[in-house]
């Protein structure tokens, strides 16, 4: 009886502790993305109004293609 309450314990802590790694992959994951957005808009930010305009259309295009599912088909 003692042997199976250890199995289902051990059972449980390793089921929580994939939960808590997984959490904390995803957490880093979000850090991460959003410091690289503030990376780059001090980077768009820097760059002269000329480019700067043109690219965040393209990107904002870009973005409403892969949205709409139609980057592409044949």
């Amino acid at each position: 009886m003692i042997r199976v309450v250890e199995f289902l314990k051990n059972g449980f802590d390793t089921f929580f502790d994939i939960i808590r790694g997984i959490g904390s992959v995803l957490y880093s994951l979000i850090t991460v993305l959003g410091k690289c957005v503030s990376f780059m808009g001090t980077v768009i930010g820097h760059l002269p109004l000329y480019v700067s305009v043109p690219v965040g259309f393209l990107v904002i295009v870009c973005v409403l293609y892969k949205i709409l599912g139609r980057e592409g088909q044949d």
